[in-house]
């Protein structure tokens, strides 16, 4: 999972327990994370290309112990998810990992 690096949230770890691997990219908006009010704006991130590619030798690495890899990008405000997901879908390639 990646998200804020903020106390009491999920570190990004990457562990393989079935066959299965699953990735969820919820954005890192620090500021909005916690807002009272349903925090509308947690998702509202668009993620930088260096912050994808950091991940790139760690996805390479869960579909290397898994038989399917899933990405799912929940920064779903403004179209970010789906550019994100595009951006990520051409790392990967440029990888030569399948997509």
């Amino acid at each position: 999972m990646d998200e804020p690096a903020l106390p009491g949230l999920v570190p990004p770890l990457g562990h393989v327990t079935t066959d299965t691997a699953y990735v969820r990219f919820h954005g890192r908006n620090e500021k909005t994370w916690w807002a009272r009010g349903g925090g509308g704006d947690r998702y509202d991130y668009d993620y930088s290309q260096r912050e994808l590619l950091d991940w790139v030798e760690r996805i390479r690495k869960l579909s290397e112990q898994a038989k399917q890899t899933y990405l799912f990008f929940n920064n779903c405000h403004a179209g970010q998810a789906a550019r994100n997901a595009k951006l990520m879908e051409e790392l990967l390639r440029r990888e030569k990992l399948a997509v």
